[in-house]
């Protein structure tokens, strides 16, 4: 019963601070809907780092399989310098 109490106290406390910054609250939201609106209407925003992202997983797997390459052609001894 007492932490329902505790519960109810600190609701009510919570919508007094909510009633008296209600002008900030409503700026707040309009705020939150402005930016939501513009993300959804620009949707390159979101794509282009993915693309970027991507294209540079490609590169570095490409390097990877480079020196994957480079290093099967030597032998057990490594790579030697003979003089001819």
């Amino acid at each position: 019963m007492w932490i329902a109490s505790i519960c109810w106290v600190a609701a009510g406390l919570y919508y007094l601070c909510m009633a008296c910054n209600f002008k900030s609250l409503r700026i707040s939201i309009a705020i939150i809907e402005t930016a939501a609106d513009f993300f959804a209407d620009t949707k390159r925003i979101a794509f282009v780092p993915f693309i970027y992202f991507s294209v540079w997983v490609g590169v570095f797997i490409f390097w990877l399989w480079g020196l994957c390459g480079v290093a099967s052609i030597a032998d057990s001894e490594g790579i030697t310098v003979s003089s001819v």
